[in-house]
């Protein structure tokens, strides 16, 4: 496997993609998340800052899930060595110009399939996304096979998509919801990759500032390393990476004790 140097990164930022409503973006030697707030030029730019630093993995099963690292500007989970946080500290620059076009096709759904509608598009690069929207969960997971954290939550999503991402011989897959919940909403995210995928990794979460880094040890004994991001409104984000899955959720507008009670869901 070969590494793109950082350089060749920003070179290629025509041949990259974005797409808001999921909000973050994953290839086959990288894995880099945004929160769904985001603009969608600064998801563009997050992807490009990763790419030249981090990579994919399957890892071996585990019962538990991985330590998450907080440093100024991210979350992360996996080989550290791969972590800039210099880098990533930069993806707020204004790069609305350098977003790519792509054609793109849509379809409804029918009664033959558990989507309700879902949106293809083609990249010069060879990359083609597809994303299915449903109007449940529930309807998702009979498509897909996400980590078993998935299942705990309620089946009362406000939007859920799922994304698709072929290029080459590398596939990835990833699920967003969101719901309301207490005092504010959450998101969740999960992923897996599949084909050509490194044997070495790192999987971040972009974040503008980090603060009040804490653990919480939910009911069913496991322990959540929780990071707030401080901006123009503070949320709290939480990892979820075991096995060949990583994902995160971020709470917006919720107390303590509400988040307390979601990360007592997962299982």
């Amino acid at each position: 496997m070969y590494r793109k140097s950082f350089e060749d990164a920003l070179t290629d930022i025509d041949d990259r993609f974005i797409e808001e409503a999921i909000g973050y973006k994953k290839e086959s030697k990288i894995t880099s998340l945004t929160d769904g707030n985001m603009s969608a030029a600064k998801i563009a730019a997050t992807t490009l800052i990763t790419l030249g630093i981090l990579s994919v993995t399957v890892y071996a099963s585990v019962l538990v899930f991985r330590n998450a690292f907080v440093q100024d500007h991210s979350i992360s989970v996996g080989n550290q060595d791969y972590v800039i946080d210099s880098a990533i500290a930069t993806i707020t620059d204004d790069i609305e110009s350098t977003i790519p076009t792509a054609s793109t096709e849509h379809f409804d759904g029918g009664a033959d399939v558990n989507w309700t509608s879902k949106n293809i598009e083609k990249y010069d690069s060879g990359i083609i996304n597809t994303y299915y929207y449903y109007d449940s969960i529930g309807k998702a997971l009979l498509d897909y096979e996400f980590d078993s954290w998935v299942y705990s939550l309620p089946d009362d999503a406000e939007s859920v998509s799922v994304w698709e991402m072929v290029w080459d011989d590398y596939k990835s897959t990833d699920i967003s919801a969101e719901f309301s919940y207490g005092s504010g909403t959450f998101r969740i995210t999960d992923s897996f990759s599949e084909g050509n995928v490194a044997d070495d990794a790192a999987f971040v979460v972009a974040l503008s500032n980090t603060s009040n880094e804490r653990v919480y040890r939910s009911s069913g004994g496991i322990d959540f390393t929780l990071v707030d991001e401080v901006s123009d409104v503070t949320q709290t984000y939480v990892m979820l990476s075991r096995d060949k899955y990583n994902g995160y959720i971020s709470f917006k507008g919720l107390s303590e004790d509400e988040i307390h009670q979601v990360l007592d869901m997962i299982k």
